[in-house]
């Protein structure tokens, strides 16, 4: 699925986290495009696509991006979540590293 196709499809979701109650076709487009550069950025932290419509971390950090840019506060967000995205990104990596040892070594 496309950025933008994840991010319409999660849109109710961040729209419910972020205590946006009103439909606005306006305010539902600017985050669409939000949502969809926070998959883009955090996919990127990841080194690969996520799942964000399971609850975990992901999920976590993405709204609170989306909470951030809403908010005219996006150069903040990478300080204040700095311990999650690094968590974040060696997390990802110890998850494809454990799948590589797995696979090679059922290989005959």
């Amino acid at each position: 699925m496309t950025d933008n196709g994840q991010a319409g499809a999660l849109l109710e979701g961040i729209r419910s986290a972020l205590s946006i109650t009103w439909i606005d076709p306006v305010t539902d487009n600017q985050l669409m495009g939000i949502t969809a550069r926070g998959i883009s950025y955090l996919d990127g932290i990841a080194g690969a696509p996520q799942d964000y419509a399971l609850e975990g971390k992901a999920r976590e950090l993405l709204i609170n991006y989306c909470l951030y840019a809403r908010s005219g506060a996006l150069d903040q967000f990478t300080a204040s979540y700095l311990a999650d995205l690094t968590y974040f990104q060696l997390s990802e990596e110890v998850s494809r590293y454990l799948a590589r040892q797995e696979s090679d070594t059922s290989l005959p």
